[in-house]
């Protein structure tokens, strides 16, 4: 008698709807239980394949006795986590492609399936399409192959979408897709240098702080399309945390780059002001339309993304994570960080915060600066005249503090 295969789903999007259609024609195979955020998309999900079961935790999911293993079709930025903690909750998985954001991820997710006893597979249907039998039925025919190029371009059924400012989660690079190479590659090396200058990386700020260094980043020259692509995305540039932070905050205040210093008034020892600093725009980086839109991104990515961690409770918060790889890459050393703004509506705020190599054996999980960021920004932003209620006073958040 052929056993029954209890599976669970997370994500109730597109490409979920497309598995069960052709799951459910697999004899042996049972939709157990539905995981959503929210209960209502988990119920009409469930009502549509045959389950009863939905929740909204991960814990919930993983603890059901009843699940045998997880299909996971959430954004790919959380396939790693998601994955992770379902084979150590002693579920197999079938993880959506891209299995994984980073060769550093994929080790962590495999070094869990065998620790855990469970199978781990990435949902790579290619291979079993009637084409490439057909192809490894003729390789005996064809002689000696001396080189194969298979290439395959569509036009995104999301990209007239993302012309018009809708940002699907495909063009989202805050979920870990392929959204940023493929701009980088589409700007080309002119525009992407022009950027890169325009947001104050590869050059000093003048910042008032001796030392100041210029950072790192390609030269147009060098912008190649492999290094189009890395750049992109970050890698093989480096920054300062002070051009990194006056960029970010003309992104979020409308578009006004400001000559970055350290304080904005000198008081001598009897509280005299003897020199203050007034704010001076040096220029425009992008228009407020694109900073209102980046703006409900970031806080999306807080309250819903893989930023979450960062919420401060009684605050609106935007924000963005990072992870950077040091060299040599073989010692797998890490800075890990959060950038983040408040209130994310309007900011009046903004911060930055680094963990150089945290105190960890697995170390490329921004989770760690998050965390941080958030205990650390619940006591800072009443002293910066941020309260979470109108009933809290500068002095209950130095009571506190102390």
């Amino acid at each position: 008698t052929q056993s029954m295969l209890r599976l669970a789903i997370i994500g109730t999007g597109r490409i979920s709807h497309t598995f069960m259609k052709a799951a459910l024609k697999v004899p042996g195979f049972k939709l157990e239980a539905v995981y959503s955020r929210s209960q209502d998309s988990g119920r009409a999900f469930g009502s549509v394949y045959g389950a009863d079961k939905v929740y909204t935790t991960l814990k919930a999911l993983g603890d059901d006795p009843e699940v045998d293993a997880v299909y996971i079709a959430s954004p790919n930025s959380s396939h790693c986590a998601q994955t992770v903690f379902m084979l150590e909750h002693g579920k197999h998985v079938l993880c959506e492609k891209p299995i994984a954001s980073s060769a550093q991820e994929l080790e962590r997710m495999m070094k869990a399936a065998d620790g855990n006893g469970k199978i781990l597979l990435e949902a790579m249907r290619p291979v079993f399409d009637p084409g490439f039998a057909k192809i490894k039925e003729l390789l005996g025919q064809l002689g000696q192959i001396r080189r194969a190029v298979f290439q395959y371009c569509q036009y995104s059924s999301r990209y007239d979408a993302f012309k018009n400012g809708i940002i699907e989660n495909a063009f989202n690079p805050a979920l870990s897709n392929a959204a940023l190479m493929d701009i980088g590659l589409g700007l080309g090396r002119n525009k992407f240098s022009k950027y890169n200058k325009l947001y104050g990386f590869g050059q000093r700020t003048g910042v008032d702080l001796p030392g100041e260094t210029s950072g790192l980043i390609h030269t147009k020259e060098e912008l190649n399309p492999v290094e189009l692509a890395t750049s992109s995305f970050g890698q093989t540039q480096t920054v300062t945390m002070v051009q990194m932070l006056s960029g970010f905050s003309s992104l979020i205040n409308g578009g006004n780059y400001y000559q970055p210093h350290l304080v904005k008034e000198i008081q001598n020892s009897n509280g005299d002001v003897v020199k203050t600093i007034d704010p001076v725009v040096v220029k425009r980086t992008t228009s407020e339309d694109t900073s209102s839109k980046l703006r409900s991104y970031l806080k999306s990515t807080v309250e819903e993304g893989t930023a979450a961690p960062a919420q401060v409770k009684g605050y609106s918060i935007g924000g963005k994570t990072g992870t950077a790889e040091k060299r040599p890459v073989s010692a797998k050393k890490y800075l890990v960080s959060f950038i983040g703004c408040e209130p994310a509506e309007d900011p009046e705020v903004a911060y930055y915060v680094i963990i150089d190599e945290p105190h960890v054996k697995d170390q490329a999980h921004s989770t760690y600066a998050t965390e941080f960021s958030s205990k650390v920004m619940k006591r800072v932003l009443p002293f910066l005249g941020q309260y979470a209620s109108s009933s809290q006073t500068k002095q209950d958040a130095k009571q506190e503090w102390e």
